[in-house]
């Protein structure tokens, strides 16, 4: 890995710091906008509960880790590399959101961001 790279990594661990420490209150919020303002009203948590909400974690995490990969063109890393570094730290601010619950929706909250995450380690 190249040194914009870790640069890169840096500016990603910098982002979730500062979401750890507003405990992840503007991303829900930023969420609540999304699914209010461009979601169909058939794809919101209130309408279909925890399973809406599995797929949404897991859609976050796959923008996240587009993001990751577009900032990597600035990089002489490939997009795939700046995607997989955002899919990982992604699913790294879903593991500590979710904490040490272990009930299953806290599990299956976490699953979307995994599955984003090795897609892009195994592309």
């Amino acid at each position: 890995m190249s040194g914009a790279a870790l640069i890169l990594l840096g500016i990603h661990l910098i982002v979730l710091s500062a979401l750890i420490n507003d405990r992840f209150r503007t991303v829900d919020m930023w969420a609540d906008i999304l699914e209010l303002h461009v979601l169909p009203s058939w794809f919101r948590w209130d309408n279909r509960g925890d399973p809406v909400s599995w797929v949404q974690h897991g859609l976050i995490a796959g923008v996240v880790s587009l993001y990751g990969g577009a900032l990597s063109v600035l990089t002489p890393e490939t997009f795939v590399t700046g995607a997989m570094i955002g899919g990982w730290v992604a699913f790294s601010g879903y593991m500590i959101r979710e904490g040490t619950d272990l009930s299953f929706d806290s599990i299956m909250d976490r699953v979307g961001p995994l599955l984003v995450a090795v897609f892009w380690t195994l592309l």
